[in-house]
C-alpha cells in the first residue's frame, strides 16, 4: 500500500516537477520563452499556461529594455563627442573673454565626467546583457605590466611606493576588453584613493590577483559590500563616476571569479582580491 501511494504521488506531481525544472533553468538574458505543455491535471495546466504567458511578457519587456539601452548609448555618444570637441576649440580661442574661460572650463570638465559616466554605464549594460561572448587566451601578467607602464605618470605624481610580484600563470580564456577593464578599474581605484607617498602593491599568483593600497581609514558605518554599489564614492569630490568596482564585480560574476575586499586598520591598507 505504501509503495502504491508513493507511485501515485510521484505520478501526480510529475508535471509539477517538470515545470519546476524548467523554471530553475530559466534565464531571461537568453531571451527564453517557457513552453510548458498541458497536463492531465487542470490546475497544473492553468499554472503552465500562466507561466508561459508570463515568460513571454518578461522576454518582450527585456528585449524592449535592451534595445532602448543600446539605442540610447548609441545616440548619445556622438552628441557628447561633438560637445567635448567644440568646448576644446572654444578654450583654444586666442580672443576668448577672460570672464568666459572659467565657465567654459567648467562645462568641459562636466562633459568629460558625463562621457566617462556614459562609457561606464554602457559597459555595465553590455556585461549584464552578456554581449561579451567571444574569448581568447589572455596572459594576465602581460596585461598588468602594460597597464602599470601606462599609469607610471599617475604613480609618480603621487610618489607611490610600488611593489610588484607577477607570477607567470597559464593563459585564461577571457574577453580582452573585459580583462582590460577589470585591471584598469582595479589599478585606477588603488591609485585614486591612495595618498601622497603611499603604497601600491600588485601581486599575481596562479590562483588570484591581489591589489593593495594605502588610503583613507574605513568609516565605522561602512561595510565592504557598499564599495561595490553603483555610484558609490569614498570621496564625493572625485571626478570618478563611482562605477569602477561595480564593473569589476560584474566581470567577476560573468567569469565566476570571487571578489573579496579586506581592510587592515593598523596600516590603513585596503586590499582587493580576485580569485580565479
Amino acid at each position: 500500500m505504501v509503495v502504491l501511494n508513493r507511485w501515485l504521488a510521484r505520478r501526480l506531481w510529475a508535471p509539477f516537477e517538470r515545470t519546476l525544472h524548467q523554471l530553475q533553468g530559466y534565464d531571461v538574458r537568453h531571451h527564453q520563452v517557457l513552453h510548458l505543455p498541458d497536463t492531465r491535471i487542470e490546475e497544473f495546466t492553468q499554472l503552465n499556461r500562466a507561466l508561459t504567458s508570463m515568460s513571454q511578457r518578461v522576454a518582450n519587456d527585456y528585449t524592449t529594455l535592451k534595445e532602448f539601452t543600446e539605442n540610447a548609448a548609441h545616440e548619445t555618444r556622438t552628441p557628447l563627442a561633438i560637445m567635448q570637441a567644440k568646448l576644446e576649440q572654444l578654450l583654444q580661442l586666442p580672443d576668448l573673454p577672460a570672464a568666459a574661460a572659467p565657465l567654459i572650463r567648467d562645462l568641459y570638465t562636466a562633459t568629460q565626467r558625463l562621457t566617462r559616466l556614459h562609457q561606464s554605464l554602457t559597459l555595465l549594460s553590455k556585461i549584464e546583457n552578456r554581449q561579451f561572448v567571444a574569448a581568447e587566451p589572455v596572459r594576465l601578467e602581460e596585461v598588468l605590466r602594460e597597464k602599470l607602464h601606462q599609469l607610471e605618470d599617475f604613480i609618480h605624481a603621487k610618489r607611490l611606493r610600488l611593489e610588484v610580484s607577477l607570477t607567470a600563470v597559464p593563459a585564461l580564456p577571457l574577453h580582452p576588453a573585459l580583462v582590460d577593464s577589470l585591471v584598469s578599474n582595479l589599478l585606477h581605484n588603488a591609485i585614486r584613493h591612495n595618498h601622497e607617498g603611499g603604497l601600491l602593491r600588485v601581486l599575481l599568483t596562479a590562483t588570484e590577483l591581489e591589489i593593495t593600497n594605502t588610503g583613507p581609514a574605513l568609516r565605522a558605518k561602512e561595510q565592504p559590500a557598499q564599495f561595490f554599489e553603483r555610484f558609490r564614492k569614498h570621496n564625493m569630490a572625485s571626478d570618478s563616476p563611482g562605477l569602477g568596482l561595480s564593473i569589476v564585480q560584474r566581470i567577476g560574476e560573468l567569469y565566476g571569479f570571487d571578489i573579496h575586499y579586506a581592510y587592515a586598520p593598523e596600516q590603513a591598507l585596503h586590499t582587493l582580491r580576485v580569485v580565479f
